[in-house]
């Protein structure tokens, strides 16, 4: 065995393809099962025959937001109900800053 730690993906990041198969089922159940209301998610558009629906997005926004920000959110981990460990606040690393860089 090798002195070097090797970093493994955390339980959300290596089942990702699950979740994502999961997401997509129960949004067809909802659809089957709830008609009505997904008719009026679909209408909802930016502007008359414009092609553009709301929900869909601000669902991409809050998805390529993180990124735009450039969170690092194994950081965060210090943060929350289920973390133990105290979030260190002592180094600018974690958010991608440098010196003179956009964090001033």
């Amino acid at each position: 065995m090798s002195n070097q730690s090797t970093k493994r993906l955390g339980f959300f990041d290596r089942y990702l393809t699950v979740w994502v198969f999961l997401c997509m089922i129960a949004g067809v159940a909802f659809g089957k099962l709830a008609p009505g209301f997904t008719a009026a998610l679909s209408k909802l558009e930016f502007g008359q025959g414009s092609q553009v629906n709301v929900p869909i997005a601000v669902l991409i926004w809050l998805m390529i937001y993180p990124m735009m920000l450039k969170v690092d959110f194994t950081a965060l981990g210090g943060f929350g109900v289920l973390s133990s460990k105290p979030a260190s606040s002592s180094s600018n690393s974690s958010c991608g800053c440098v010196p003179g860089g956009c964090c001033g």
